[in-house]
């Protein structure tokens, strides 16, 4: 028995038997078995960074070298920056990796266009200043906003070891 379907490429084909389609697909699945691995392995590490920050955050907190208390949330992240925090490493490699999807569809010169347009608008002074203001305090919203009970020297070690164990995780999918 044939069967017919759909090659690689869109066009209906007839195929003999299973093997045939196997050869025929291998390279389409071995291409999307590496854009998947590379996938995970990019959010993996952007947990792991993330985690390591914020336990670095509550081990900061908990030695008093970063107050929080009756500050504005603007100043105190100045003080991470300075610290040496990084945006929210998640939401950075999420932005990234659509900014490349966009790009490989060819919409990036559309995307930019309306990015432009919304910031003529938007550029009146004191508004873009705190449009940009308000993205840089987001960034660093999975610090500030953690819970006042994550902040304890348990919830540090936790966040260590699911780091650690997301960096192994890691380290065991590069090897295959």
């Amino acid at each position: 028995l044939f069967q017919v379907l759909f090659d690689p490429l869109g066009y209906l084909r007839r195929f003999e038997n299973v093997t045939d389609i196997c050869k025929d697909f291998f390279e389409t699945r071995k291409k999307k078995y590496i854009e998947r691995k590379n996938f995970q392995e990019g959010l993996l590490r952007a947990q792991s960074e993330r985690l390591s920050n914020q336990a670095r955050f509550i081990l900061a907190k908990i030695k008093g070298e970063i107050l929080i208390e009756n500050k504005r949330k603007a100043t105190i992240v100045e003080q991470l920056i300075k610290m040496g925090f990084d945006p929210d490493p998640v939401k950075k490699w999420k932005e990234e990796r659509r900014k490349r999807e966009l790009m490989l569809l060819g919409e990036v010169a559309q995307d930019e266009d309306e990015e432009k347009d919304e910031n003529e608008e938007e550029e009146e002074g004191a508004d873009a200043q705190g449009k940009e203001l308000t993205n840089k305090l987001s960034d660093y919203d999975y610090l500030v906003g953690m819970a006042i009970l994550k902040l304890s020297e348990e919830e540090k070690d936790k966040l260590l070891r699911e780091s650690e164990a997301k960096l192994h995780e890691l380290r065991v999918r590069r090897f295959f």
